[in-house]
């Protein structure tokens, strides 16, 4: 395929990942309209999302943030004026399926890849384009029954909540080594849940499982490869990977997507492809 075509796998890399966002999307419609009602999963230890995108990973927010790091593909190559015609067309495919899922965590993670792509490249009318193309698709989305499509719905923010305080609380009671990774989901009640074995926050995890001992060698390592984005944020895989890290760190305060394994292999793969 000609799409795919390049002197080298790093000039092949983006496209290659451009079609998987693509499948990745065309997957999150097929179950969005023909099986929009994932409630019925809840008694396996799944969320009961209902009338909402969640494809195939049946977590809205882990589609959430997947969705926004696919859009950056076409939103740094577009910023560069590259390929407007043929990206234009996947970018609203993507922030679509973006929208359905009414994750709020992935809507704000959205705009800071907006954020990003203005402070590196400062230009105001794609800063105000990539923007409005989220903004103007949300009031029109529809609201079925359910909780779970409300944007000003209260409930999670409650459940995070107990979620950050319980995390807080593992802490406290072993602040320097954790009580290891594989181990915190005994320390909540619901240990079936497939949500049982995280925070819904990273970095609180990365406190409560590994202790300050931890914390301290995980920040330095993520701040090195942050460094290592910023240096070369003037090639497109370097800025794939800056704006990439700003991505998921603003999104792992609300969900646990530092440690979600697809994310984990986004990062990593970029991470390689700057060698």
């Amino acid at each position: 395929m000609e799409f795919i075509s390049g002197k080298s796998l790093a000039e092949k890399l983006p496209n290659l990942l451009l079609v998987v966002g693509f499948a990745t999307a065309v997957f999150g419609y097929i179950q969005y309209f023909f099986f929009p009602d994932l409630s019925i999963l809840a008694d396996y230890g799944w969320d009961p999302h209902a009338y909402r995108l969640a494809g195939t990973f049946l977590d809205t927010g882990f589609m959430g943030v997947l969705l926004v790091l696919f859009s950056v593909l076409p939103l740094v190559r577009m910023w560069g004026g590259q390929a407007f015609v043929l990206l234009t067309p996947l970018l609203l495919i993507l922030v679509v399926a973006l929208a359905l899922t009414y994750s709020r965590a992935s809507y704000l993670a959205y705009f800071a890849a907006i954020a990003v792509l203005y402070i590196v490249r400062h230009n105001f009318r794609w800063l105000l384009l990539t923007a409005f193309a989220l903004l103007l698709i949300v009031p029109f989305l529809p609201r079925p029954f359910g909780k779970g499509v409300r944007l000003e719905r209260t409930s999670t923010l409650a459940y995070r909540v107990n979620n950050y305080k319980h995390a807080l609380e593992v802490i406290r009671e072993s602040p320097v080594f954790g009580v290891g990774y594989n181990l915190y989901k005994f320390t909540r009640g619901d240990a079936k849940s497939h949500g049982a074995s995280g925070v819904d926050s990273s970095l609180l995890l990365v406190f409560a499982t590994t202790g300050v001992a931890g914390a301290f060698v995980y920040l330095q390592l993520m701040w090195r490869v942050l460094a290592l984005a910023w240096e070369r944020k003037k090639s497109t895989l370097g800025l794939f990977l800056l704006v990439s890290l700003v991505v998921v760190g603003v999104h792992s305060l609300f969900d646990n997507s530092l440690f979600y394994p697809w994310v984990i292999g986004w990062l990593l793969i970029l991470l390689a492809a700057q060698s």
